[in-house]
Order: C-alpha cells, then sequence, then structure tokens
C-alpha cells in the first residue's frame, strides 16, 4: 500500500499564509439626562477558519468479499471546512462614586458552520 503524495516535498505541512487578525469595533455613546451612566457596542470577529483536507490511497488488497483474490484499488477521501463566529455585544455602566463602577455586557454570537466529506473506492477486480 503506497500513499499518493508521501514525499514531505508534495505537501508542506508548515505553509503559513497570513491573514487580517481578528476584527474588533467598539464604540461608547452618552445619553443627556444620564451623566453616570454609559452605554457600549461592540462587534467582534471571534473565528473564521477555512480548512481543506485530501487524502489518496492506492494499493492490492482484497477489498471485494464476494470476488475472490486480491484487487487494484484506490481510495481518496476529502473533508472541507469553514466556520465563522461573529459577536454583537451591549454594555450599560454606571459610575458608583469617584473610583467605583459597575457594568453589564451582553453578547450576541451568531456561528455558521459548514463542512462536507466525500469518499471514493474504486476496485479493480482480475
Amino acid at each position: 500500500m503506497a500513499l499518493t503524495g508521501s514525499d514531505v516535498r508534495t505537501v508542506p505541512l508548515n505553509r503559513f499564509h497570513p491573514g487580517p487578525a481578528p476584527t474588533l469595533i467598539a464604540w461608547t455613546v452618552q445619553l443627556r439626562g444620564l451623566p453616570k451612566h454609559r452605554f457600549g457596542y461592540s462587534y467582534l470577529v471571534r473565528q473564521s477558519v477555512k480548512l481543506g483536507v485530501s487524502a489518496s490511497v492506492t494499493g492490492f488488497h482484497d477489498v471485494l468479499p464476494e470476488t475472490p483474490g486480491a484487487e487494484d484499488y484506490v481510495s481518496q477521501f476529502k473533508l472541507d471546512e469553514m466556520l465563522t463566529e461573529h459577536w454583537l455585544g451591549l454594555t450599560w455602566s454606571c459610575r458608583l462614586s469617584r473610583r467605583v463602577g459597575l457594568g453589564v455586557t451582553q453578547y450576541i454570537a451568531v456561528r455558521n458552520h459548514r463542512a462536507g466529506t466525500q469518499e471514493l473506492v474504486e476496485a479493480l477486480d482480475q
């Protein structure tokens, strides 16, 4: 059984693809008539992942049980996955004294995850 592309020069395992850093956008608002209170809004790209994996195997093995003897075969497996997660936040804070304050933040997460796998096996009998 031999792996197709098993030479280390075929598939670089230490490849680096730089991309943008996680995105954070935030701002605050002060309302008239509420001088001790502040409101804040934030948007954060928490995760952004794209993954693709493929493996192939060829060989001579008994893969068809109803046919006597070994067969030439090829097998390929493929995985594609994408994950994104965005957080939207609302913050309220209140100054209780000159050095003490109280604040609460609530986030809503929006997550999108897609994955697909494919496996193909072909055998050629005698």
